[in-house]
């Protein structure tokens, strides 16, 4: 995948081969001419054939990056690059089965990944794409581990949250909003959902308090808007 980087080296193996071949065929006392003819014949033959191999690894990158997958099997950065390609196709699938199909490889891929070389990137890569999966607890640990390495990003936190959310582990959830609240108080999702975990642990008051904060920077979102309204009702204001 990095011929690019190898045409200097290339140049001096071509030149070691010419000497090789030159000392060879040399014992056979040929004309310079012909041994020159020889020479060059040869290495244009292996060249070519060689070429002609390579080509087929580069009829695309999925191509390119499954071949070379299978010569770097450590190489954290090819399984990512193919990864990358799953996901893309992830995101323009029409049909929900192969969409699957595709998120699941990426996700193979980019746990293979970290396991080879742990970057944060990766795992706030498989916790969303275990979002997209429904895969809740897989969403829980590996963006629980990013959030250990990278632990200031606000949305993380709030993704984390509706993971807890979802699996009904409530007061870890509310863990979670609270974090990503004190890290970017005016992002109006993390403020509802926030006020939605107050108002479903009967908090009413903070669940309230969290709504009229935000409305005051976001006055026309309709789903905060309409959660205030129920909260004055139930609180008698």
């Amino acid at each position: 995948m990095a011929e690019r980087l190898l045409f200097m080296p290339s140049l001096g193996f071509v030149l070691l081969f010419i000497y090789g071949l030159s000392k060879l065929f040399g014992k056979l006392k040929l004309p310079a001419e012909k041994l020159s003819l020889l020479s060059i014949s040869v290495l244009v033959a292996l060249a070519s054939l060689t070429t002609m191999t390579r080509n087929k690894a580069w009829a695309s990158d999925e191509v390119l990056f499954s071949t070379d997958l299978k010569h770097l099997t450590d190489n954290a950065k090819v399984h990512h690059n193919l990864a990358n390609i799953y996901k893309a196709k992830a995101e323009k699938a029409t049909n929900q089965a192969q969409k699957v199909t595709f998120y699941e490889s990426a996700a193979r891929l980019i746990e293979q990944a970290s396991s080879i070389y742990e970057v944060q990137e990766f795992h706030h890569e498989l916790g969303l794409i275990y979002g997209e999966l429904g895969k809740w607890e897989g969403v829980k640990k590996s963006m629980g581990r990013y959030l250990e390495m990278n632990p200031n990003d606000a949305t993380a936190w709030m993704q984390l949250g509706i993971a807890y959310g979802i699996s009904q582990e409530m007061p870890a959830a509310l863990s979670a909003f609270e974090k990503a609240y004190a890290i970017n108080p005016k992002d109006a999702d993390i403020c509802l959902n926030l006020a939605k975990t107050y108002a479903m642990l009967n908090r009413l008051t903070d669940s309230k308090n969290i709504c009229d904060g935000c409305l005051q920077i976001a006055p026309e979102n309709q789903e905060l808007l309409q959660l205030n309204a129920q909260l004055a009702q139930s609180l008698g204001l």
